[in-house]
């Protein structure tokens, strides 16, 4: 009976994906992704190389919903990075150093800080090219985002451009979501972007997330 009742909780608590939600409970999964990722690298030094959206999913225990990384047949524990290509993750969310190391070509090795970029590029893109848990057809100013050959370029145009332009990008029902996600993508963009060597301290990442995680509970 107790084999069972064990198989029939794992039914229970098959994984879905972070594509499902929207609003405050997308962000909120968001976020406690994010948390995983962290805990991973600094308990056991891993590193998931392809953060991607089908990579994140999300599951209850209790009643609580919790979010994770899925799929780590490509990650890494740190100690090699003879094997690691420089792009070998989801190309609209490689991160951008990888993205020009790819294209030099330049060998760089795959650290934290390029993984936590990938959940930037992530979010940027569900509040430009996701309405809710729909997908929509993608604007001239993202689709080449998807090739390998112009995203760092497309990329590159998008971020220098005006807090306005981008905001007229934004799908009308993630608005709200990017107002919010702009107080942690600034902080963030500043930590992560800065080309220097080892990773995001801990206190550095939850000085990013704690206004994000403080909106996601009272957003409504």
């Amino acid at each position: 009976m107790s084999c069972i009742r064990n198989r029939h909780r794992l039914v229970c608590e098959q994984l879905r994906p972070i594509t499902e939600l929207a609003g405050a409970e997308f962000l909120r999964i968001f976020l406690d992704v994010v948390a995983s990722h962290y805990v991973a690298y600094a308990k056991e030094s891993i590193l998931n190389i392809d953060i991607s959206l089908r990579n994140m999913a999300y599951a209850e225990d209790n009643g609580q919903p919790y979010g994770t990384l899925i799929d780590l047949d490509i990650s890494s524990d740190g100690t090699s990075q003879a094997d690691i290509a420089p792009i070998m993750g989801t190309i609209p969310f490689v991160a951008h150093e990888l993205m020009y190391a790819a294209q030099v070509p330049l060998q760089v090795d795959h650290l934290y800080r390029h993984d936590l970029e990938s959940f930037y590029w992530i979010l940027v893109w569900v509040c430009n090219c996701r309405n809710g848990t729909e997908r929509v057809e993608l604007r001239d100013e993202f689709r080449a985002w998807s090739n390998r050959e112009t995203c760092h370029l497309a990329r590159s145009y998008y971020e220098t451009r005006l807090p306005t332009w981008k905001y007229r990008l934004v799908q009308p029902s993630q608005r709200e979501l990017w107002t919010i996600a702009q107080h942690w993508l600034q902080e963030l963009y500043v930590h992560v972007r800065v080309p220097v060597q080892g990773a995001m301290m801990r206190g550095d990442m939850v000085g990013s997330f704690g206004f994000a995680a403080e909106a996601s509970d009272t957003w409504r």
